[in-house]
């Protein structure tokens, strides 16, 4: 059916609805006029006295038959009458009570929708597809759009911009709107919601208009009211014009801080019942956001608010599953907001977290529209450790009395889909104290928590804040030997957040790379060319790995459906690991190295080619770790398919990679080697940029000045390389005595006299490293200030030279 034909049955239904409901209407006023005139009549006998008149009048309204007798105890049929009649009036009153409690719970609850005028609808469709589609060649053209919609739809008066929030057109309309308006307009649009929260805050379609407006609040709440207001003589005309019109907004204009905050007001005392609700859980989101000043760093390509997940057809946000990967500090930027913002912000989290709303506030947690709200409050409140500690007592069941959590309760957190999540994001941001308390709740059953499907994403953050030693080794016996299980059950995610823990604790390094060789059954440096490709795959490869997927690929491009599986050569989570992994100090990670420089040319190649692969090759060629022979040698490999390579869009990095790691020797055979095919790299997107970052056209046509400029910046490098390298070895030095120390204090009594010594040597040697390193930062800054000055100072181009110079001064300066 057309859409014409479903708006006309739609309004046909609409008609006949109204006419039945004014034929109940009309009944019911008939029945309390007759009733009311009836009770008049009674009244007038009682007055009188007379019975038998009194007793005809019943007859009449009852059909009763004969008179009863009054002394055979029966009832009179005038009483009868007026019992009847008190309970229908009571039955009515009743009635007429739970209409009004229907009334004002469909006002809470926003379940009426806006009304417009149908002649409207065609129009505000159309509003909304220019809107969204944004072709306007100017800015000027949007702006005139804009103002044209705004007084076509009369946006500026109250109830007609409610109208249109509430409705389901409507509210898609003004929120595509919302995203090309001024500063001036947002603001009207923020003094028309006044007053008006309790009927949209709770509307299936008023809800995603909030969030939208919401969204705008910190980039304008530090903006003065001239820089909302800026007018021409134009705007001021049709600002005249506008406020003679009935019904416009508030002559009132007051900061939007103070106008937000009124707004604020309005819902104050009822945020527990907001976060509950199904889209309050949004707008109150929204308003966190707008609190605590946080943006997303990454907006959607076609600029439409993150606010809105709905459809194009107005749809809710049903297809949009909730994860904690949204409320990571590290995808949000925050702009600074006034102080009586984050005075609000902390009393909703007081409101929330307080003594008598504690126990509810814990249960909320597995709540799947409470648990995305209080992750949001983390967020937002990350800046007030307070307030981080007390919504965190509340969530994990804090005892103050025996100073620990309900063990059974994080467990049971840890389990559930919501809370699990809930749980990350507590995790994440609590105090360090908390994290012992977290991890004993796991400690001695941790391979099995692994093995659920939420509670192992709870102990990768776990993992990941994990600092002290000791606990780190129980998580390496429980999980270390149990790799090839963790692999069986893919929990990858896990073994990554173990290397990464490894690079914090360098002990553990030799180990867990002998555990993951011994979980794909390679640990026989025979078997050292498959380790690479078998932790990219994250399975043990046969001998022969290459040749049946080649024969594989090639009946693949006849069947077609076998050419994407045969050509798979690694997965995200194995490109991961391994770029965690060659990270590790030289002596633990040889079979990798030695894996890496055994791969055949057409396997590194295709490695290279691919999304993941490329990016775990990229990071052998960048690691520090890396010896230079290995990693001359490997550039040599990379050489010989720099052709091919450049031509690609992820093969390109590679190069580049190896253009900047690799020594004046290497570097000169690379660049050749792109000269040799330098008309067919510029002639593609890629390797045009790889031959400008390469300086492929000056080595072609002026390779001594090539040659001088690459010794220039090795020089530069070199030095900045062992200022670095010295600042490391500081480091390393504090390590190993706060190590040595440790290792001599679990050796020697446990002497309080000692101990304290042995901490006092600790902070000394901490606090050595710490200076070392300060020094070792301002030598940097300095050496790199005054070789610019000297060069800029003697015009020198060349380095050396300018050395040369320092010297000859200084000698000078000493005779004289």
């Amino acid at each position: 059916m057309s859409e014409g034909s479903q708006d006309k049955q739609r309004r046909k239904e609409k008609k006949e609805k109204k006419e039945k409901k004014e034929k109940k209407e009309k009944i019911a006023k008939e029945k309390e006029e007759e009733e009311d005139q009836e009770d008049q009549e009674v009244a007038a006998v009682e007055q009188q006295g007379g019975k038998g008149e009194k007793e005809q009048k019943a007859k009449r309204k009852k059909g009763a038959g004969p008179e009863e007798d009054e002394d055979g105890g029966e009832p009179s049929q005038n009483d009868t009458e007026k019992s009847e009649k008190k309970k229908k009036k009571g039955k009515k009153k009743s009635s007429g009570d739970e209409d009004e409690d229907e009334g004002k719970r469909g006002l809470k609850r926003g379940t009426e929708a806006g009304r417009l005028d149908e002649s409207l609808l065609p129009y505000v469709k159309e509003v909304t597809k220019l809107a969204k589609e944004n072709e306007f060649e100017t800015d000027e053209d949007r702006s005139l759009f804009v103002d044209n919609v705004w007084r076509e739809l009369k946006m500026g008066k109250s109830e007609q911009m409610i109208r249109l929030i509430t409705h389901k057109e409507g509210s898609v309309a003004v929120q595509s709107i919302l995203l090309l308006c001024s500063s001036k307009q947002l603001y009207k649009v923020c003094q028309g919601l006044k007053g008006a929260m309790a009927r949209i805050i709770f509307n299936p379609y008023g809800s995603h208009v909030l969030e939208t407006v919401f969204d705008f609040i910190p980039g304008l709440v530090n903006a003065s009211l001239e820089e909302i207001f800026r007018r021409d003589k134009d705007e001021e005309e049709e600002q005249e014009e506008e406020q003679e019109e009935s019904g416009a907004f508030s002559e009132d204009v007051k900061p939007l801080e103070e106008l937000f905050q009124e707004i604020c007001d309005e819902l104050a005392g009822g945020w527990m019942e907001i976060m509950m609700d199904a889209r309050g859980t949004h707008v109150l989101r929204a308003i966190l956001r707008a609190l605590s000043g946080l943006e997303p760093k990454v907006r959607a390509q076609n600029g439409e608010s993150s606010a809105s997940n709905r459809k194009q057809e107005g749809g809710g946000r049903q297809g949009a599953r909730q994860t904690h990967g949204a409320f990571r500090e590290s995808d949000w930027k925050r702009r600074p907001v006034p102080k009586s913002f984050k005075e609000r912000l902390r009393s909703i989290g007081e409101e929330l977290a307080s003594e008598e709303t504690g126990e509810e506030l814990s249960q909320m947690a597995r709540n799947s529209a409470a648990a995305p709200v209080l992750q949001m409050l983390l967020l937002s409140v990350r800046n007030l450790p307070d307030m981080v500690e007390r919504v965190t007592k509340s969530l994990l069941k804090w005892d103050e009395g025996e100073s620990a959590l309900d063990k059974e309760w994080v467990v049971k957190l840890a389990g559930d889909e919501c809370g699990s999540h809930m749980l990350e994001a507590v995790i994440e941001c609590m105090p360090e104290n908390f994290v012992y308390h977290v991890f004993e709740s796991f400690r001695g059953n941790i391979l099995q928590h692994c093995r659920q499907r939420t509670t192992n994403h709870v102990l990768q953050r776990l993992i990941e804040r994990l600092k002290d030693p000791p606990q780190l080794q129980t998580v390496f016996q429980e999980l270390g030997k149990n790799m090839k299980e963790l692999l069986q059950w893919n929990r990858a995610g896990v073994i990554k957040c173990l290397s990464d823990a490894c690079l914090r604790n360098e002990e553990a390094q030799p180990d867990f790379v002998k555990w993951v060789t011994a979980s794909f059954e390679l640990s026989h440096p025979k078997t050292f060319p498959r380790l690479v490709p078998s932790i990219l795959l994250l399975r043990t490869l046969p001998e022969s790995f290459e040749e049946p997927q080649e024969e594989e690929a090639g009946a693949g491009k006849h069947t077609g459906g076998a050419h994407g599986r045969s050509n798979q050569v690694s997965c995200l989570m194995g490109s991961l690991l391994l770029q965690s992994m060659v990270r590790f100090e030289e002596e633990s990670i040889s079979p990798i190295i030695a894996s890496f420089n055994s791969l055949s040319p057409d396997y590194l190649l295709k490695i290279s080619q691919d999304p993941s692969g490329s990016r775990a090759v990229e990071a052998f060629v960048s690691s520090s770790t890396i010896p230079i022979k290995a990693k001359m040698k490997f550039i040599d490999l990379v050489t010989s398919l720099s052709a091919s390579l450049a031509l690609d869009k992820f093969g390109s990095h590679i190069v580049e990679a190896c253009y900047k790691h690799a020594n004046i020797e290497k570097r000169k055979s690379l660049v050749a080697a792109l000269a040799a095919c330098s008309k067919q790299l510029q002639k593609n997107y890629f390797g045009a940029i790889v031959c400008k970052k390469c300086r492929v056209e000056q080595f072609e046509n002026q390779e001594k000045e090539w040659l001088e400029a690459e010794e220039r910046s090795v020089r530069k490098r070199k030095m900045f390389e062992d200022i670095l390298e010295d600042g490391e070895e500081a480091k390393k030095d504090g390590k190993k005595q706060e190590s040595d120390k440790k290792a001599k204090k679990s050796k020697k009594d446990k002497d309080k006299q000692k101990a304290e010594e042995e901490a006092d040597d600790e902070d000394e040697a901490s606090r050595a490293a710490q200076i070392a390193a300060e020094n070792l930062e301002k030598a940097k800054n300095f050496a790199g200030g005054k070789l610019n000055k000297l060069v800029r100072k003697l015009g020198v181009k060349d380095e050396a030279q300018a050395e040369t110079k320092k010297d000859e001064s200084k000698k000078k300066g000493k005779k004289d």
